[in-house]
Parts: structure tokens; C-alpha cells; sequence
């Protein structure tokens, strides 16, 4: 869910490109905690209003903000601090690749952090840079501090309001009638070993499904 919600939100903020940039915002963060009922695929490939109501039922909205490189590395510490104990601040992502190694202690749990650049012609990842600017979409709770992410409270260099969650996700269901979302390695875990200086990584995975939205 975390995948196609982060898709939909980009989706919905696509804008014409240039001769510099493929699109003037690349990246999604979404709290888990956000997403407060799953999808069933085995319901006929089917989802209702109600259900994406029951999904994302607080009416919040999908913000755009400015942030820091450094920030947001202190975002993705605190999606894990607790990790394991059923909180809601685990971040879901779009536009971003992150490794966790769960040996590390609290708040040194990041070891590779790679976002989608905006300023190319042809997407790609790159290692986020602490000093850069970034434009980030993500849910008013998180702009607001929601779950503990101060940080983006307290450092926010621009924060535009946006659009209506639900309206966003069914729009962009509407709009691709047939959705795949698939395991695509965004968020991985480091077993905490090296071998050749490469690590074994632990996927989380997602089961892809076949969702067609109807009214």
C-alpha cells in the first residue's frame, strides 16, 4: 500500500519537464501508521470508495515541503528508532531508495540513503547530499510533526498544502484503471554483514496485485 499511495501522490504532481528537469519533485514519505486498513487482493481485483475510506480516513492532505538533506536523514533515524515495537512513524517511500541495519544503535540505523534526482533530463539515484534543498511530498500529519517527526516541523523551509489524500489515491486509480504494485527494493535491510563489501539485504516485501476502482 505504502508503494502505490507514494506512486499516486507523484503522479499527482507531475508537471510538464524542461530542458534541465525531468519534474520539479521526485520524492514521497508517508507514515505507516497512516495507512490504517489493508487492501485485499484476493477481493476480485476490486476497491471501493469506502475501502480507500477505511485506508485513509483522517482527511488529511498530500503536502509539498523544502527540506534539507539533513533533515530528512534525520526523518529516515527516526522511522526506525523503535523499530519492532508497532509504532506508527516507519516511513513508506516513493523516489527513494533506503538501507537499514537494525545492529546499529538508535539513531545510526542509516546506512545508505539514495533519492531520485529531479534536476536531469533521464530519472536516476543518487546519495542524498546533506546541505542540498530537497522538495518532498508528504502527508499534513508529518508536516505538522505527526508521530514524532519534529524535525520536519522545526526545519521546514517551505510548506505548500494539497490536495485531499483519498482523492489523490482513487484519482490516480481511475486514471491507470490497472495498478501493479511489486516488490522494488525501496526499503531494505542489512543483515549486518559484509561480504566483498557488498551487504545482504532483506527485501520487504509486498504482494503485487491487480486493483480496479470502482465507484
Amino acid at each position: 500500500m505504502g508503494n502505490l499511495i507514494c506512486d499516486a501522490v507523484i503522479n499527482n504532481n507531475l508537471r510538464h519537464p524542461d530542458e534541465m528537469s525531468w519534474n520539479h519533485v521526485s520524492m514521497c514519505i508517508l507514515n505507516g501508521g497512516g495507512i490504517r486498513s489493508p487492501i485485499d487482493e484476493r477481493n476480485n481485483g476490486t476497491i471501493t470508495w469506502e475501502t480507500l475510506a477505511a485506508v485513509l480516513p483522517f482527511g488529511g492532505t498530500f503536502d509539498l515541503v523544502q527540506l534539507k538533506g539533513s533533515t530528512l536523514k534525520k526523518a529516515f533515524e527516526h522511522s526506525v528508532y523503535r523499530y519492532g515495537q508497532s509504532t506508527g512513524e516507519f516511513l513508506q517511500v516513493g523516489g527513494i531508495h533506503v538501507v537499514y541495519d537494525l545492529s546499529r544503535n538508535p539513531g545510526d540505523r542509516v546506512v545508505r540513503l539514495e533519492v531520485l534526482c529531479t534536476q536531469c533530463r533521464v530519472p536516476s539515484y543518487e546519495p542524498l547530499r546533506m546541505d542540498e534543498v530537497y522538495k518532498v511530498i508528504l502527508p499534513s500529519f508529518l508536516a505538522n510533526g505527526g508521530d514524532g517527526f519534529r524535525m520536519i516541523k522545526d526545519e521546514v523551509l517551505k510548506h505548500d498544502s494539497g490536495d485531499q489524500d483519498i482523492n489523490v489515491v482513487s484519482g490516480y486509480i481511475s486514471k491507470m484503471r490497472v495498478i501493479y504494485p511489486a516488490v522494488e527494493g525501496r526499503i531494505q535491510f542489512s543483515a549486518g554483514s559484509h561480504c566483498h563489501g557488498s551487504f545482504s539485504l532483506i527485501l520487504l516485501s509486498v504482494l503485487a496485485v491487480i486493483i480496479v476502482l470502482y465507484q
